[in-house]
């Protein structure tokens, strides 16, 4: 094995060497977008993200997932990003938050993930790395099939490895909805400091009065005491929706613009987690 990989070594750094060209990667700005897709970003202290929009007509409620792909590797150790996208596909959600997204990554054959994902499902997209090294990048994605008016990358910090959270804001017809997406870190010290600035920078949504969403992959249950600090603002209806270890580490809160309609999870072997499903609409005054 280590024969081969000697022998492919110099194709795989001529292959980096000519995705850094064509998309421009390597750097915390990376802006790309799909042929059928127009390009809309907004920077915040140089932490620009990726982000393509595609516009659809909207409906009275919206469904919206949160899904730890693991770069598509399922418990069958395979990596299918199609099995990813039948699975969206077939749910109907609108706004997709996607933890654990590849992009031009060795292990995942090199695939742009959060774009493949997107161009599949005709969706708008935005990503945030958490990891970047020269081309490769993994991090959080946010798909919506609805216009993307911005994406702004926050800097969460970490132990084992660096987090983030993707603030996205979408058009949802002629109202503005900011998703706050993340995956918080595996230990407890880190995500302590890491909530800190979650909490600064969600406090700040609700100072302008804006409609949003905070979902994501926390590694932590919703009686955790950094999640109950959520509880006067935020609220996330109760939905059982374990990962391969049992534990429900994945929610979809929201502020006091939504109600819940239903709330479930779908049973995957395409991943280690579940996706989590919440259909919302605006609350009545």
């Amino acid at each position: 094995m280590t024969k081969i990989f000697e022998i492919c070594k110099p194709l795989l750094l001529i292959a980096m060497l000519i995705a850094l060209v064509v998309f421009g990667l390597g750097s915390e700005v990376t802006i790309r977008s799909p042929e059928h897709a127009s390009v809309h970003a907004t920077a915040s202290k140089s932490n620009v993200v990726a982000s393509a929009s595609v516009g659809f007509e909207t409906a009275e409620s919206i469904k919206v997932m949160t899904f730890n792909i693991r770069h598509g590797r399922g418990m069958d150790e395979n990596v299918d990003l199609d099995r990813i996208v039948e699975i969206i596909r077939e749910s109907g959600a609108e706004i997709v938050a996607l933890q654990e997204v590849d992009r031009f990554n060795p292990r995942s054959r090199f695939v742009d993930q959060a774009g493949y994902i997107a161009d599949q499902l005709q969706m708008s997209w935005s990503f945030a790395p958490s990891f970047s090294v020269a081309v490769t990048q993994y991090g959080n994605a946010l798909l919506s099939r609805y216009p993307i008016v911005s994406a702004e990358r926050v800097i969460l910090g970490g132990n084992r490895e660096g987090r983030n959270m993707l603030l996205t804001n979408v058009d949802w017809n002629g109202r503005m909805i900011t998703i706050a997406s993340t995956h918080l870190g595996v230990y407890e010290s880190e995500r302590k400091h890491q909530m800190e600035t979650v909490l600064e920078a969600l406090e700040q949504l609700g100072d302008i009065d804006r409609a949003a969403m905070f979902i994501g992959d926390f590694n932590m249950t919703k009686e955790h005491e950094l999640l109950r600090s959520l509880d006067k603002a935020w609220h996330s209806p109760s939905v059982q929706a374990p990962t391969a270890s049992g534990k429900e580490i994945d929610h979809i809160y929201m502020n006091a613009s939504f109600e819940s309609v239903q709330a479930y999870t779908i049973p995957t072997l395409a991943s280690d987690h579940h996706p989590v499903v919440v259909e919302m609409r605006w609350k009545s005054p």
